[in-house]
């Protein structure tokens, strides 16, 4: 084989294997992740650009004495000289870092992509608590500026949301929660807002036997801004347009109940500890 065709050939087949790697990349980006595969995109074409400008198939010449089978009668003195010795060391110098840039890169577009609304929700679980809420908004819910409160688009429908997010803390042994709905959502009409009966029909099905409680909206709004300074406030948006639709779940102490907590305030006023009992015990 001739110099020239040994160094086409592995060229050809350097530039296919990273050509093959951003069609791998691209293949397993997801179209709710366009930034990440535009990133990673980016990155291997720069790549690819910076290969052949430093024409990093040139750098493997003083190797080719050693794989080359036109060469492999060369005298033994010729892969002994020090003029080899020198550009090989010399060759590896600027081939290490090229090619550890390179496995770098194709490292990063291996990461694991950005978290859905379905792993926050399941990681965010076990550390929320009594105080925190979760809320399943419609598409045109406010953005909060509460600090606590983070907002998070699903791309998904209410109904899957909704059932998704109680289903989880179904099985949580930590938590219960006290479900609110917006007090203005029964009186809105088909004319006004298309879609609201199905809406209704289907959200009452989702609760089921849990106990609702209804609010005013704007009432609910100012109640997780105040929460969001101070308690953490996991709110997913939907694709659902019907207006005054969101779920909002306060959560609550499944081992202790509101009226545990009354019970437990009265009995501590009408029995004082003994180092806040007066006169002779």
């Amino acid at each position: 084989m001739s110099q020239s065709k040994w160094r086409s050939s592995l060229q050809q087949r350097f530039l296919i294997a990273v050509q093959a790697r951003m069609l791998l990349a691209e293949k397993q980006a997801t179209v709710s992740n366009p930034h990440l595969y535009r990133r990673g995109h980016d990155k291997m074409n720069f790549i690819l650009h910076e290969l052949r400008n430093l024409k990093l198939l040139g750098l493997f010449a003083p190797f080719r004495r050693k794989c080359d089978p036109e060469r492999s009668t060369a005298k033994s003195k010729d892969l002994r000289s020090p003029s080899l010795h020198t550009n090989s060391i010399f060759a590896l110098t600027r081939i290490v870092p090229v090619v550890c840039f390179f496995l770098v890169a194709c490292a990063s577009l291996h990461a694991a992509p950005p978290d859905t609304w379905r792993t926050t929700l399941q990681k965010e679980l076990p550390l929320l608590g009594h105080r925190n809420w979760i809320v399943i908004a419609d598409s045109a819910y406010p953005l909060h500026v509460s600090p606590g409160v983070e907002t998070i688009e699903t791309g998904a429908s209410q109904d899957e949301v909704v059932r998704a997010v109680l289903d989880d803390l179904s099985h949580a042994t930590h938590v219960g929660i006290d479900v609110y709905i917006d007090a203005e959502l029964p009186y809105l009409t088909e004319q006004s807002s298309p879609g609201v009966t199905t809406y209704r029909n289907q959200i009452h099905a989702t609760l089921g036997t849990l106990t609702v409680q209804s609010r005013p909206h704007d009432q609910l709004i100012r109640t997780l801004d105040e929460s969001g300074k101070t308690f953490h406030v996991l709110l997913l948006k939907t694709t659902l347009t019907v207006p005054y639709s969101s779920v909002f779940i306060r959560l609550n102490c499944r081992c202790w109940r509101d009226t545990s907590e009354q019970e437990l305030r009265r009995r501590m006023q009408q029995h004082p500890s003994p180092s806040q009992r007066t006169g002779p015990q």
